[in-house]
């Protein structure tokens, strides 16, 4: 393997505009605390650092490159032994990775032996290790939250859950007040697993938080701080739940990406004003300031704007470092070290860490029975090497053969970047498909369900779904338009926004039967779609009707075929060509819009939403037409972005199925 600084082509030279802080002097000494991903990619991105003589890690990795030394620490050593000890090896600065290091109180006891650390004291870590002390000072800040009691008795929280304006909630949130690992937190859409909650989190910490669940999209915000400034990070989306789609249960993070759509520079200094100052300053007052990462995970209403602070982390987010220090241009032990007061002197951050155009994505494997019971031992088959950033090591362990076994639940991640966030993400399942160990499994989902547009005309609605991606109302991710056409308008709508294209023709009437001819037509569309791994195909103007090659490459295990599509009529009224005109030209009062999953049949398969609309007093079945389109452009990005999450049932009632939103957790 090669050393992990080595080869990377990632920091060759300090930016132009960068931070520019003084330097200590001399090269650094670094020890850095951890051993999960996070650790090894922020031991890969400080090892780049021209400041940095010698990187010690404690415990680290032990199938990371092999360019850090570990610090040997007695088995059971405090951390004022570690910090001893430290001294003992000339350590000049101290990075911490993991949360419970943190609360634990390790940057106090480096500072006692005059070791500067980038990461909060014990005091300012509360922000993170008691969810009712972070809460407290989010409202002493102004900081938007959820509403929220705190118990510490089962008996009064679970009267709380049964008042009546409580039980009015669409959903609750339960969380444990301290740590507990990433499954501190339940979210509970009945009031029978809220109870449920309280009693489990109520063993592990002695008191609980209950919040009202939020409806929206999570964006995570990580800021570097020296205790009165911030330096904002661009940003991220992780993903809890262990399933494609958020089934399962809560665990860590199963991936990242950076950054997420419609939520750029403006919010960046909304948020500095709104929330990372205020906090910084709130703590300041309460005689604790905060150095360290900040990192606030927000829940973010994509139609009004509107947010709410879900919670506060007090270090590097596991795994947002994974995609945020590969896109960071700046030297982050530089950085590290100003905020940290390691020079002895104040100096002020840019207001903003500069980061690459590239966007990233992370997806990270893990191992049989994560995150129940996840089992240890399964030997792991890799193509070739698995060095940084390609792939960051959590739960992995090197026999004395070489041989790498899995040794945790989440075991490793791997890392796509590209300029076009579609290509990060192939290049992210592309390193995770070349990973192989039994029991291994991960999310599709990650940086948004991939979905191939199936378009023959202008595209329209293509266009709207693109544009409801950009702004964050669509969490899919538009991997490529495939055309029968080749003088499809929809095809300038694809170069406008970088998407790639797939140009399809029909085979000649002469080819075949009609069934043969389908056949081929669609075999040919799978095995060029297959690069790019689409979960879902969404029909925008395709006039071609689907065979069942293609529904079956599509059909879900659940008794539905992952193919969406929008056709302008109020199903099953008029379906076929020219819906609009079909219900002008009858005189009807009403028309409509029908988004359904696709069938072998013409215009079938299970409703999943509609609009009508009043045709009285139109002239012309053009200004029907033009009406029903602006409702298509709403509908059917709306639509597509709850289904593609797989929360739904199919039901049936007469003749006809449809789909019930059901938005479980």
């Amino acid at each position: 393997m090669v050393h992990a600084g080595a080869g990377t082509g990632h920091c060759d030279r300090k930016p132009e505009g960068a931070h520019v802080t003084k330097s200590p002097g001399r090269k650094l000494k670094v020890l850095l605390v951890g051993s999960g991903a996070r650790e090894h990619a922020l031991a890969w991105k400080i090892s780049q650092s021209p400041l940095l003589d010698q990187l010690f890690v404690y415990p680290g990795g032990d199938a990371w490159e092999a360019g850090f030394k570990r610090l040997e620490v007695p088995s059971g050593a405090l951390w004022d032994r570690v910090a001893a000890l430290s001294k003992d090896h000339d350590i000049d600065f101290l990075v911490v990775g993991p949360d419970n290091a943190l609360s634990e109180g390790i940057v106090d006891e480096f500072k006692k032996v005059g070791i500067p650390a980038f990461g909060p004291t014990k005091a300012a870590a509360r922000i993170e290790s008691s969810k009712v002390f972070s809460k407290e000072v989010m409202k002493a800040a102004g900081v938007p939250t959820a509403s929220y009691q705190a118990f510490s008795d089962s008996k009064a929280a679970l009267r709380y859950l049964d008042s009546s304006d409580v039980q009015k909630w669409s959903g609750w949130v339960v969380k444990a007040d301290g740590l507990a690992l990433g499954k501190g937190v339940h979210v509970c859409r009945s009031l029978e697993d809220s109870r449920a909650a309280v009693e489990t989190l109520m063993g592990i910490s002695g008191r609980v938080l209950i919040e009202e669940f939020l409806e929206g999209e999570e964006v995570s915000w990580l800021a570097i701080c020296d205790g009165l400034q911030a330096s904002i990070f661009e940003s991220a989306r992780d993903y809890k739940r262990v399933g494609t789609g958020g089934r399962g249960g809560n665990t860590g993070g199963m991936g990242c990406y950076s950054p997420v759509q419609g939520h750029g520079v403006e919010w960046q200094d909304r948020l500095l004003k709104e929330v990372f100052e205020p906090v910084l300053a709130e703590m300041k007052k309460r005689g604790s300031p905060f150095t360290g990462v900040l990192y606030a995970g927000l829940m973010v209403n994509p139609k009004t704007g509107r947010y709410w602070v879900l919670e506060f982390n007090a270090r590097f987010g596991d795994p947002e470092a994974q995609v945020l220090l590969p896109r960071m241009q700046d030297d982050v032990l530089e950085i590290l070290w100003q905020a940290s007061g390691g020079s002895g002197k104040s100096t002020k951050l840019s207001p903003k860490v500069r980061m690459k155009k590239e966007a990233a994505v992370y997806v990270v494997l893990a191992a049989h029975g994560y995150p129940e019971k996840p089992r240890k031992g399964d030997a792991i088959r890799v193509a070739d090497s698995l060095s940084a950033p390609a792939y960051f090591l959590a739960g992995v362990t090197r026999q004395a053969d070489g041989g790498l076994l899995t040794s945790g639940g989440r075991v490793l991640g791997a890392l796509g970047m590209d300029s076009k966030l579609s290509k990060a993400r192939a290049k992210a399942y592309q390193a995770a498909a070349r990973v192989q160990f039994e029991g291994r499994h991960f999310r599709e989902d990650i940086a948004g369900t991939a979905v191939v547009v199936f378009a023959s005309g202008k595209g329209s609605n293509f266009e709207a779904l693109m544009k409801a991606t950009l702004d964050g109302r669509l969490s899919a991710q538009i991997v490529g338009l495939v055309t029968d056409q080749e003088d499809a308008k929809a095809l300038e709508v694809a170069g406008r926004f970088g998407v790639d294209t797939k140009v399809i023709p029909a085979p000649k009437k002469d080819s075949g039967s009609q069934a043969e001819r389908r056949s081929a037509h669609e075999k040919n569309i799978l095995k060029a779609i297959a690069e790019w791994n689409p979960r879902f195909i969404a029909l925008a103007g395709y006039m071609r009707i689907l065979g069942p090659d293609l529904i079956r490459a599509f059909w879900d295990e659940k008794g539905y075929s992952r193919i969406v599509n929008i056709h302008p009529s109020l199903l099953p009224a008029f379906p076929g060509l020219e819906g609009y005109r079909q219900a002008y030209d009858h005189g009807c009062k009403v028309a409509g819009v029908t988004v359904h999953l696709v069938d072998e049949t013409l215009d079938g398969g299970p409703i999943c939403a509609q609009t009508g609309f009043s045709i009285e007093g139109f002239q012309s079945a053009d200004q029907v037409r033009a009406r029903g389109l602006e409702i298509e452009h709403g509908l059917y990005p709306e639509t597509l972005n709850w289904i593609i999450q797989e929360k739904f049932e199919i039901k049936n009632r007469g003749a006809r199925a449809y789909v019930a939103n059901v938005h479980s957790n």
